[in-house]
C-alpha cells in the first residue's frame, strides 16, 4: 500500500517554536494519529480526532516486561544475531538501506515512542546501530537502574524518503525522545499520543520545562556517553547530534559533560526545534547509492 505523506510547519510563539503536523495516508492515517489537527501553511486542514482520556497512547505491557534476553532483544525483530546484517547507501538525506533491522518495542529500560509507528515500521534501523543503541541501554541498565528512555523515529526497513524527516534515509540516524522528571524529582517517561503528536510536538522552554515535567539533562549526558562508547567499540562513531542549543549549553553542567564534551554537536538550530528529542547520526559506512 502507498504511503502518502504531508508535514507542516508553523513559526510562532515567544521562543519561535515549531509546530509539527505529520499525516500519513493508506492504513489508519497517522496524521489524524499522531494527533489532532493537521496544519498545512498555517491552515487547519484535518479536524482533531478524539484522543483518549489521558491523551497518552497506552502501552499494553509496561517497559521491562520482555520475558526473554537482556533487554527483550529476543521476541523483537530480528530475533538474533542471525539475521543478515545490513547494507546501506548513499547519504543519510539520499539513500537507501538493506535488510533493516527494526528496534524492540520495549525493554527494561526502554520503549518506543509509539506502538502505531512501530507497528507501521517506522523503528528501522542498520545492523550496527541496532548494537548500539541497545548496548547502549544494557549499559545504562546496569549503572543507572532508575532511568527509563523512550527512542523516536528511525527510519523504513529498506531506507529511502522517510518524510517528514529530511534525513533518516540509511538507517544511521535515530531519534531519542527526552528523559524526564516529574514534578516529585522521579524519573518518567515521555507522555507521548495523539494530542502532541507522539511526543514531537511538545515544546520546553530553554530551561528544559514543560508543564510539570522537565528534561533530565543529567540523563541525556550518561546517554549520549553511552552511545559513544559502544558506537565506538563497534566502529560506527557518533558523527551527529541535533540537540536545541540552549539545552545543549545546559549539558556542559552535567558530571558526565567531560566525556560527551568532544561528539559534533551542532551549532545551529535545525529546521525544526530538536527540544523534545536529540538525533543522532552514526558513522556507517554506506555504499555509492545506484543511479
Amino acid at each position: 500500500m502507498r504511503r502518502s505523506e504531508l508535514d507542516s510547519r508553523c513559526r510562532g510563539g515567544h521562543h519561535g517554536h515549531v509546530r509539527r503536523a505529520l499525516a500519513i495516508g493508506g492504513v489508519a492515517a497517522l496524521g489524524v494519529a499522531l494527533g489532532g489537527a493537521l496544519y498545512v501553511d498555517g491552515r487547519r486542514v484535518m479536524r482533531e480526532t478524539p484522543p483518549t482520556a489521558s491523551g497518552v497512547e497506552s502501552n499494553p505491557r509496561p517497559a521491562g516486561s520482555a520475558q526473554a534476553g537482556v533487554l527483550g532483544r529476543e521476541g523483537a525483530s530480528p530475533s538474533d544475531k542471525s539475521a543478515p546484517p545490513s547494507r546501506c547507501f548513499g547519504r543519510v538525506n539520499h539513500g537507501s538501506l538493506e535488510n533493516g533491522w527494526q528496534l524492540p518495542r520495549e525493554g527494561p529500560n526502554f520503549q518506543a515512542y509509539s506502538g502505531l509507528g512501530w507497528s507501521m515500521g517506522r523503528t528501522h534501523v542498520h545492523s550496527k546501530v541496532w548494537e548500539v543503541v541497545l548496548d547502549a541501554y544494557e549499559v545504562l541498565a546496569r549503572s543507572h537502574p532508575e532511568l527509563q528512555f523512550v527512542y523516536g523515529e528511525t527510519g523504513h526497513k529498506d531506507g529511502g524518503r522517510f518524510r517528514p524527516h529530511r534525513t533518516h534515509q540509511t538507517g544511521t540516524s535515530v531519534d531519542f525522545m527526552v528523559p524526564v522528571r516529574d514534578g516529585d524529582g522521579s524519573p518518567t517517561v515521555l507522555p507521548t499520543g495523539p494530542t502532541n503528536k507522539w511526543g514531537y510536538a511538545i515544546d520546553f522552554d530553554e530551561r528544559g520545562r514543560w508543564k510539570d515535567l522537565v528534561i533530565d539533562l543529567e540523563a541525556v549526558s550518561v546517554h549520549l556517553a553511552a552511545l559513544k562508547r559502544t558506537a565506538a567499540a563497534s566502529g560506527v562513531p557518533i558523527t551527529k547530534v541535533v540537540f536545541y542549543p540552549p539545552l545543549r549549553q545546559r549539558l556542559a553542567k552535567t558530571k558526565a559533560w567531560p566525556e560527551i564534551a568532544g561528539l559534533p554537536f551542532t551549532k545551529k538550530e535545525a529546521w525544526v526545534r530538536h527540544d523534545d528529542h536529540y538525533h543522532v547520526d552514526f558513522g556507517v559506512a554506506c555504499g555509492p547509492l545506484a543511479p
